[in-house]
């Protein structure tokens, strides 16, 4: 290795460091300010039995069927996702809640991974497409809203981007060197430990093979086939002794949870119980990306249409956020939740934005006379803010964020767009507020979802002596922005910010285990406290007033 070529790489090194480095110390704090998602508090509790679990075993009964199946074991209305990012937050939980506190130890693992993933994002536009894209593509990811607020939450999602894109990496790279196959392998088992969506991995993999390697694919694909599943099954304790029936169960109840479950939507101000329209994955993009990473994006696309998809780095990236866009225009895929079913495609959304910047930059370099040092140096600056700038003003509402091209959290509002759905918002400062406002022993419903309060107190924010309770069993209640159940008769009610409102409950309600019909009631409500973003409500705390 010559001299050139060892600085090239120690300037590079440098930088993924920097770029891990600067992600993770920053994390320590933002993270939070990230109120818990509804998904966390059984995540935790998962993770916490793990943790006992692993603790405990020198017991022989800890590997008894009846054991692992209640510490592993996966259900539709509990715990409905396999076991890797439980583990990884064992192992952070295990390591730092002394010194950080339980939750957000526990919650460590997902800007870890995130801050990796930048790396390997770096790592594969420089190596591709040079220094310049590769600081454009982890600009362009790393500052999106939406996926930089997921990376600070202990779920799925940034797990999924994070092994996802490494079995990318691993599978490509398979094909130039042989002995990466049984890695690709093991990474295509971890991304299935993550979540369903997992399994679709070799899909636009063999695809891309098929394009440019399909007279080598084989070892390649057999070494996925293979290797996957052992590591799938290995992590899952529950389906040891019956992997078949294990299986199916988590299959059946993956493919088919339209039937079993509502998770209404509010999109363009229609609700939809578990499905919204066919373009609702290409409208959330262009929505919710902001505005110059869009136009990156599109220069991506338009370059590697030039090149006659030529660039095997840029055909990959389109395929695979081809890929997660097209399964979600899928009859009955679950459109919920804003963008995060999705996120791992704007992995590859950002690597084409940087892709795109490049080509667009060697183009006008060739126009005008300017050093090509300070075009690059202009560009990242007006990448780093106008995509830093969209962060800022919204974090830690971060997954609420909508961009320039819809006018913002309030122009979404106007059109009927979800402004909030994840309990995210209401978070410790949140908290404190509410025990300020609330009256002693006060009984706390979480509309919605009854276990946010107890998970509250659990994590020592809310007050001991305040009760929480279900819900239209309250002294006080607390409820996000809109309520997304379209036959909750109340819910258009609470819309506007009254200081007294009277609102009537009648069934119908929508739940997930079954049809509840409620006695007509009407109360009076008086608004105590809520929280807004861009003049948009997020959430709001209100006292019952007609005991």
């Amino acid at each position: 290795m010559n001299g050139q070529v060892r600085r090239t790489t120690l300037i590079d090194g440098l930088i993924i460091a920097l770029v891990l480095g600067a992600f993770l110390a920053q994390s320590l704090y933002t993270m939070r300010q990230v109120g818990p998602c509804w998904d966390e508090p059984v995540y935790f509790h998962s993770a916490k039995n793990y943790y006992h679990w692993f603790a405990n075993l020198g017991n022989p009964a800890a590997l008894s069927r009846e054991v692992r199946r209640q510490v592993f074991g996966m259900a539709l209305m509990t715990d409905c996702n396999p076991t890797l990012p439980k583990l990884l937050g064992t192992v952070t939980y295990a390591l730092f809640k002394n010194a950080m506190g339980k939750f957000y130890a526990y919650r460590l693992y997902s800007p870890v991974l995130f801050g990796l993933l930048l790396a390997l994002i770096y790592y594969r536009a420089q190596k591709s497409w040079g220094r310049f894209a590769a600081l454009c593509a982890t600009l362009s990811v790393g500052l999106l809203p939406r996926l930089f607020t997921d990376a600070h939450i202990g779920a799925t999602e940034t797990a999924l981007c994070f092994f996802w894109f490494l079995t990318v990496l691993l599978f490509e790279a398979s094909f130039r060197n042989r002995k990466l196959i049984p890695l690709a392998g093991v990474s295509f088992g971890l991304a299935m430990s993550v979540k369903f969506t997992g399994f679709l991995l070799p899909i636009p993999l063999l695809l891309w093979a098929a394009v440019f390697e399909r007279s080598r694919m084989f070892r390649p694909a057999l070494g996925l086939f293979l290797i996957g599943p052992v590591v799938f099954f290995l992590l899952e304790p529950s389906m040891w002794d019956q992997p078949i029936s294990g299986l199916r169960q988590f299959l059946e109840f993956s493919l088919h949870r339209e039937h079993k479950v509502v998770v209404a939507t509010l999109f363009l101000g229609k609700y939809y119980d578990f499905s919204a329209p066919w373009y609702y994955s290409p409208f959330m993009v262009l929505v919710t990306t902001p505005a110059i990473v869009l136009l990156g994006f599109g220069l991506g696309i338009l370059r590697s249409a030039f090149s006659k998809l030529s660039d095997p780095p840029a055909v990959s990236s389109l395929i695979h956020f081809g890929f997660f866009i097209l399964i979600m225009m899928a009859p009955n895929a679950p459109t919920y939740d804003g963008v995060r079913l999705f996120d791992p495609a704007f992995v590859f959304l950002g690597l084409l934005a940087g892709f795109g910047l490049d080509g667009t930059l060697q183009a006008i370099g060739k126009r005008i006379r300017l050093r090509p040092v300070l075009l690059r140096a202009g560009v990242l600056a007006l990448l780093a803010a106008g995509a830093g700038h969209q962060l800022f003003k919204v974090y830690p509402y971060g997954l609420e964020y909508y961009n320039e091209l819809i006018g913002g959290v309030s122009g979404a509002n106007r059109r009927g767009m979800e402004t909030t759905y994840w309990w995210t918002v209401v978070n410790k400062k949140a908290v404190a507020r509410i025990n300020h406002a609330l009256p002693p022993n006060a009984r706390l419903a979480c509309v919605l979802d009854s276990q946010m309060a107890e998970f509250y107190r659990e994590l020592g924010w809310l007050r001991k002596d305040i009760v929480p309770t279900q819900q239209m069993n309250f002294d006080h209640v607390l409820m996000l922005s809109r309520i997304y159940y379209k036959d909750l008769s109340f819910s258009e009610s609470l819309i506007g910010l009254k200081p007294e409102l009277e609102f009537e409950t009648q069934g119908p309600i929508q739940a997930p285990d079954g049809h509840i019909e409620l006695t007509r009631q009407v109360m009076k409500l008086k608004l105590l406290d809520y929280e807004t973003l861009d003049q948009v409500p997020l959430w709001r705390l209100y006292r019952k007033a007609n005991d």
